[in-house]
C-alpha cells in the first residue's frame, strides 16, 4: 500500500518534469547537440528529486509501527497491510496487538502464513492451546505451507514430544524436499528421538542445501564423536568436520570444542582431548552455560582418566521461542 502510495504520485511527478523541460527545450532551442544537453539535464535534475524523496521516504521507514498503522487506517480492508503490521507490532514484543491486527486479516482472506503467525504470537504469551489451534488451522488451510509444519514442530519439540516433532518436521519436508531448514529441524528432533543415524543423515542434508547451516554441521560432528553407536561413530569425520567450522572461525563455541575434544578422546589423543576439552569448559564459564558447564566437566574428568566419552542419552537441546519466525 505505502509502496504504491509514495512510488505512483512521485512517478507521475517525474515525467512531468521531464517532459515539461524537455518541451520547452525543444521550443526554445534549434540546435540538436544543444537540446540533447538540455534532456541530460532535466533527467538529472529529477532523479535528484527522486533521490531526495527517497531519502526522506527511507528516513520514514525507519519509523514502522506508524507507518504501517497508517497504511491500515487508509485501507482498513487489505488483509496484507494488516498483517504486516501485527508482524511489525510482534517484532516489537506486542504479541497482544499483533493477535489482534492478525485477526483481523484472518477475517478477510483465511491464510495458513496467517494462522501460523497467530500460532507463534500465543505460543510466546504461553498460551499452548491457541497455540496448536491455529497451526492445526495453518496445515488444514494451506498443506503446502512449509513454515506451518515447522514452527509446530518448534513448538512440541520445546515440548519434549519429539515424536510429534518428527512427524511434523517430515511433513514439512515432504511440502518442500529442498527446504534446509526442515532437514535441519527434522535431523534435530530425530536425535533427540534416539534415531541418531537418521539425524546425521539429514543434517548432512540440510548442509548440501543450504551450506550456511553451519549449526547442522556442528551437531553432526557431535554425534559422529560421541555415540555410543560404534556401527555410527566416526571420528576421523567428526574431527574433520569440527576442524573445518574452527577455521571457519563461525562457530567456535563451547559446544564445538566439546566435539573436537570427544573425537580426539575417541582416537586416543586425551592431552589434545584435555585441552580442546578445557578451552570449551572455559567459554562456557564465561557464557554462564552451568548445563554445558557440567557436561564439559565430567567429560573432562573421564578424558584425564584415558577415558572416551560414550553418549547414551542424547543432550538436552531446547528451541528457543525467538527462533520461530515467518521467514
Amino acid at each position: 500500500a505505502f509502496e504504491h502510495r509514495m512510488y505512483v504520485p512521485l512517478a507521475s511527478v517525474v515525467v512531468l518534469v521531464v517532459a515539461v523541460l524537455y518541451g520547452l527545450s525543444l521550443r526554445a532551442i534549434e540546435d540538436e547537440s544543444a537540446r540533447r544537453l538540455a534532456l541530460r539535464t532535466a533527467v538529472t535534475l529529477a532523479t535528484l528529486c527522486l533521490i531526495i524523496t527517497t531519502v526522506n521516504r527511507n528516513r520514514d521507514y525507519a519509523e514502522h509501527i506508524p507507518l504501517w498503522a497508517k497504511s491500515v487506517e487508509l485501507s482498513p480492508w487489505n488483509y496484507r497491510a494488516l498483517f504486516t503490521y501485527g508482524q511489525v507490532l510482534g517484532r516489537d514484543g506486542q504479541s497482544e496487538a499483533q493477535i489482534e491486527q492478525l485477526e483481523k486479516s484472518l477475517k478477510i482472506i483465511e491464510r495458513g502464513k496467517t494462522h501460523t503467525g497467530l500460532g507463534i504470537a500465543h505460543a510466546r504469551l504461553g498460551d499452548t492451546v491457541k497455540a496448536i489451534e491455529h497451526y492445526e488451522a495453518a496445515i488444514r488451510t494451506d498443506p503446502s505451507y512449509v513454515l506451518g509444519y515447522i514452527n509446530y514442530g518448534n513448538l512440541r519439540a520445546r515440548e519434549g514430544d519429539f515424536p510429534a516433532a518428527v512427524d511434523l518436521y517430515r511433513r514439512a519436508l515432504k511440502a518442500q524436499p529442498n527446504h534446509g531448514q526442515a532437514a535441519f529441524r527434522l535431523g534435530m528432533a530425530l536425535y533427540q528421538n534416539h534415531q541418531s543415524a537418521e539425524a546425521v543423515e539429514l543434517m548432512g542434508k540440510a548442509i548440501s542445501i543450504r551450506p550456511e547451516l553451519r549449526g547442522a554441521d556442528l551437531w553432526r560432528s557431535w554425534i559422529l564423536a560421541s555415540t555410543a553407536d560404534d556401527s555410527l561413530r566416526d571420528s576421523r569425520a567428526a574431527l574433520q568436520i569440527a576442524e573445518r567450522l574452527r577455521q571457519s572461525g563461525k562457530v567456535v563455541t563451547p559446544r564445538l570444542w566439546d566435539a573436537i575434544a570427544a573425537a580426539q578422546a575417541d582416537q586416543g589423543k586425551f592431552d589434545e582431548a584435555i585441552s580442546a576439552a578445557e578451552k570449551g569448559l572455559e567459554m562456557a564459564e564465561r557464557a554462564d552455560d552451568l548445563e554445558l558447564i557440567n557436561g564439559l566437566r565430567s567429560r573432562l574428568a573421564l578424558y584425564r582418566r584415558g577415558q572416551p566419552y560414550r553418549e547414551t542419552e542424547p543432550i538436552s537441546v531446547i528451541k528457543r521461542q525467538d527462533e520461530d519466525s515467518l521467514d
